[in-house]
């Protein structure tokens, strides 16, 4: 990764950009465990998730969604 100044706020918005579909599709995920028989453990963990997602992708601190981001090798 570059030092340049430019390199925080592009690698904020594909942090955002990760975190909002991942919660999307924690979301969906949610919505069909509760359209079926799925224990409530599971439903749980996919709403949680999606609802915790969608925080870090929208109001939380750069510095949160810079460490969701930091394991990825092209980072």
């Amino acid at each position: 990764m570059k030092s340049t100044p430019e390199a925080t706020p592009r690698l904020d918005w594909i942090a955002r950009i990760i975190c909002i579909v991942l919660g999307s599709g924690l979301a969906a995920g949610a919505w069909v465990a509760c359209a079926t028989d799925v224990p409530l453990f599971a439903r749980l963990l996919f709403g949680v998730g999606a609802a915790a997602l969608f925080v870090a992708g929208t109001v939380a601190p750069q510095r949160v969604r810079m460490g969701l981001v930091a394991w990825l090798p092209w980072v």
